[in-house]
């Protein structure tokens, strides 16, 4: 609390998952930290999931009811006419566009101290 009486607002850090995960795995793995950061620091951890639903995922992972599907941020696909090299300009990152556009928007939508990102989710 602030001399004022008033809550003092809490830093936000985002986080996020890495791919064929969901912010609710990465949220239990983190689960101490989150809540000694919190108690020692008033920092938040912010969890969000990324936009595609991961290939393979079976029917019960694509029902409404189920909480948490694993979810990737980008697809890696290489390109048709491509030759059999690793030159990243011979891919193409599907849906990279969407998980851009879903962290700005998160971005702007509070204000965050950092982020802490795993894997493809630091990518």
């Amino acid at each position: 609390r602030s001399d004022g009486g008033m809550m003092t607002p809490s830093l936000r850090i985002l986080c996020l998952h890495d791919g064929n995960s969901n912010a609710g795995e990465l949220s239990d793995q983190l689960e101490i930290l989150g809540e000694r950061l919190y108690e020692k620091h008033m920092i938040d951890l912010v969890y969000v999931n990324a936009p595609l639903l991961a290939p393979g995922c079976t029917n019960n992972e694509l029902n409404p009811l189920h909480q948490n599907p694993k979810r990737i941020w980008w697809e890696e696909k290489k390109e048709t006419d491509a030759q059999e090299n690793e030159d990243p300009a011979h891919k193409k990152y599907l849906g990279l566009d969407a998980s851009l556009l879903l962290l700005r928007q998160i971005w702007d939508s509070m204000p965050f101290w950092g982020v802490l990102a795993v894997g493809k989710g630091a990518a």
